[in-house]
């Protein structure tokens, strides 16, 4: 009997032992398994963290791209809240706002630093005024002249909106100081070129001196700008620049004028000179500055234009260009005029020769045809007209035999 119970307790504890194997089989199962997971977790993890320092290295190399892009634009470029304060800017803003460190303006009203101004741009101004209204702010640009530096840019404004709101603004600076100085020089070589077009029409083909001087006169007046101007003609006889034409002097004046003539000793010492010396008139006149526009032609005087200012004037490069292409052109014209005055002087010299030759050989012919007196002084009579400009012609001869004369009309 008592090994039967020793059996029966055996076998007990070996089911018991079989079952507790059994459970820590099952827990080492889940052990083992839980631990895969555990693994496959930190795996898991190992990537994402792997992945997270992958993309902070994009985002890292990205901004750094963006930073070195933002610096690489040669014009000054700067963002700001809506509050005008700095919130970015480029190294060319940083160059041009004359600090060395971003950290001196960020945060600063934009207008504080660069370009320092009383009050933000107008288009800021008036992208506050839209967002008081609840408008849509647009892109706007204006230029603005920087007299601290002598310099203009061309200020381009780029708003950031959400829903409506603008949250920062984009200004881009474009210095165009050289392209507006290159159109202002383009501009004013344009104006020479029309004003000495207008001079060489003037002049084109004007053969009468006196309407050539004339024109100039208008011409220079207008061209130069000044308050009078005064032409004069050289006299080789008399040595003296002779007056001939004024424009804007006084009409009181004029006749004063027209009987004073330049010497020359005076031209040489100075046209300004002169005038607060020898030229008794001009002391009525407001005389500020004095412009003189040589004429000459082969080194020798042809005349002389002057230009009178009331006012000091600084003679910039375009009014001494001005002047030399009035001198040059009105010196070929003037010249050209004085010898096709000349040639036309020549031929009506020669044409009244080769025709008093023609009277003269006429009369002789009469003469040697006919032996009576009446014939041969009604033939003169007649021929004389053509050699000497008159409205009537009276020949007389002496009669030494009746001791009188006798008259032919």
């Amino acid at each position: 009997m008592a090994e039967v119970n020793d059996m029966t307790e055996l076998e007990a504890e070996n089911a018991r032992l079989r079952g507790e194997a059994e459970r820590l089989k099952a827990e080492l199962a889940k052990a083992r398994e839980k631990e895969g997971d555990t693994e496959e977790s930190g795996r898991a993890t190992l990537f994402m963290l792997e992945d997270l320092e992958r993309s902070r290295d994009d985002i890292e190399r990205s901004k750094k791209e963006w930073e070195a892009t933002f610096d690489a634009i040669s014009d000054p470029l700067f963002i700001h809240d809506k509050e005008m304060k700095l919130v970015r800017a480029n190294m060319a803003y940083l160059s041009a706002s004359g600090e060395a460190k971003f950290k001196n303006i960020i945060g600063m009203p934009y207008y504080e630093v660069f370009p320092k101004m009383d009050s933000p741009f107008k288009g800021c101004m008036k992208a506050q005024e839209l967002q008081k209204v609840q408008k849509v702010v647009e892109e706007e640009e204006e230029e603005i002249l920087l007299p601290s530096i002598n310099k203009v840019f061309k200020v381009r404004f780029y708003p950031i909106n959400e829903n409506g709101s603008l949250l920062y603004s984009i200004h881009i600076l474009e210095d165009i100081t050289e392209a507006r100085r290159a159109a202002g020089r383009l501009k004013e070589e344009v104006e020479i070129t029309s004003h000495l077009l207008m001079v060489a029409e003037a002049t084109s083909g004007m053969s009468d001196v006196n309407k050539l001087m004339e024109q100039i006169v208008h011409c220079s007046h207008e061209v130069l700008g000044c308050n009078i101007c005064l032409a004069y003609l050289w006299s080789n006889e008399e040595r003296l620049f002779m007056p001939v034409h004024a424009l804007g002097l006084p009409p009181h004046l004029i006749p004063i004028f027209m009987t004073e003539p330049i010497k020359e000793k005076d031209y040489l010492k100075g046209i300004s000179q002169a005038f607060k010396d020898s030229l008794s008139w001009s002391r009525e006149l407001a005389v500020g500055s004095v412009v003189s526009i040589p004429l000459t032609a082969r080194n020798e005087y042809l005349g002389l234009i002057i230009g009178i200012f009331s006012n000091k004037v600084e003679l910039s490069d375009r009014h001494m260009k001005v002047v030399s292409g009035i001198s040059h052109q009105v010196s070929v014209a003037l010249e050209e005029a004085k010898l096709y005055r000349g040639s036309i002087d020549k031929a009506m010299e020669l044409s009244h020769k080769i025709e008093t030759i023609k009277v003269m050989h006429e009369i002789d012919r009469s003469i040697l045809s006919t032996l009576k007196s009446d014939e041969i002084l009604e033939t003169v009579t007649r021929l004389l007209s053509k050699v000497i400009p008159c409205e009537s012609a009276t020949v007389v001869l002496i009669d030494r035999e009746r001791s009188g004369v006798t008259y032919k009309a």
